[in-house]
């Protein structure tokens, strides 16, 4: 379920607009944060399975020195699944300390904080988290609006640590690699053929951790005010490296996120 988030990337846009002040800009406090929400039936190896996540996120930026920065995060998701699986439904509450370098177009995240973990077979508990991100995009610019294969928007993705209450002694590592060419662009919207290299591993050998997924398809995305909606349809071949499951199958999903970034003087 965590490989459906969206990364880094859009937690990181609020900090990559804050750090775009000039050094005569009054000294702020940063408020970022988004909303994240992803459904389709994502996951081969699930057929039938149709997965929704939607995740809130909250900061406080309490200081900043150039492109790094010290926040305070608040965090709630809630999963749900048609096939009722437990790594699918969970509602974890996170408040977590953030240090985060950004850079020209990339950020390194660090997370230290608390979980409060439950689901539908769960007793409420706190446990620890601790993780590293790291995200990097790129995208070459479309001149004209029309037919001109120029842009090529694309992005690399790793996390790594302790990144689930729910797993409190599980070291769980993921990477993606997504690459597309904008063949079509019109005002804020954009027809965008991609492919997308997923791959996850744990330290305790669960087989919803242990994926790797490679796709070839088709997004329309539109840009809105502070955010971005992908709908998309593709093949995916998904392999669980655990159970030795492999299959292949359509899939169609909708992603949203928006984020926003108000500031308060110090």
């Amino acid at each position: 379920m965590r490989n459906l988030i969206v990364p880094v990337m859009l937690l990181a846009a609020p900090a990559m607009a804050a750090a775009q002040d000039t050094p005569s800009t009054p000294a702020t406090i940063g408020f970022p944060g988004s909303i994240n929400m992803t459904l389709g039936n994502v996951t081969p190896t699930e057929p039938g399975n149709v997965v929704s996540l939607t995740m809130l996120e909250q900061g406080v930026t309490v200081w900043r020195h150039k492109g790094s920065f010290v926040s305070g995060v608040a965090q709630a998701s809630i999963g749900h699944d048609t096939d009722h699986y437990t790594w699918n439904n969970r509602r974890p509450v996170t408040f977590a300390l953030r240090f985060s370098q950004v850079m020209s177009n990339s950020v390194l995240q660090v997370n230290v904080g608390e979980s409060i973990v439950n689901g539908p077979s769960t007793v409420s508990a706190v446990k620890p988290v601790a993780y590293a991100s790291y995200w990097a995009g790129w995208r070459h610019p479309l001149s004209g609006g029309r037919f001109a294969p120029r842009a090529l928007p694309g992005s690399v993705w790793a996390t790594t640590g302790i990144t689930s209450g729910l797993e409190p002694d599980n070291w769980v590592t993921s990477a993606a690699f997504d690459q597309g060419v904008n063949v079509y662009e019109r005002g804020r919207t954009s027809l965008i053929p991609y492919t997308r290299f997923n791959i996850s591993g744990d330290t305790r050998g669960f087989s919803w951790d242990n994926r790797t997924a490679i796709d070839g398809g088709i997004k329309v995305r539109r840009m809105v005010m502070g955010g971005v909606i992908d709908t998309g349809i593709a093949a995916r071949r998904q392999q669980e490296r655990v159970t030795g499951t492999t299959r292949t199958a359509a899939v169609a999903f909708v992603e949203l996120w928006y984020g926003w970034n108000p500031r308060a003087i110090r």
